[in-house]
């Protein structure tokens, strides 16, 4: 990543559904057979994920930071924030 920003990979095999929190708090729910990589800490620009397969976010609301998820064709749910 940009800055020399350490990156996070979370990878689940099949029957396998992981839960966890990002550096902002946002809830993930990553689905099985999916892999999310994001910043070991979000900078003050935007909070950008990759996402591979499925996933539900519950994000934390930050007008100032949006937050990105970029994927490929992949189905994404959020809670708590705009998207354009």
């Amino acid at each position: 990543g940009k800055n020399g920003a350490k990156w996070v990979e979370k990878r689940n095999p099949a029957g396998v559904k992981l839960s966890f929190s990002l550096p902002d708090g946002t809830l993930v729910k990553l689905n099985s057979e999916s892999t999310l990589k994001f910043a070991e800490a979000f900078d003050s620009g935007t909070r950008e994920v990759h996402l591979e397969g499925e996933a539900f976010f519950d994000v934390v609301s930050d007008p100032a930071r949006p937050f990105v998820i970029k994927t490929e064709l992949a189905k994404v749910s959020v809670l708590g924030t705009a998207f354009n």
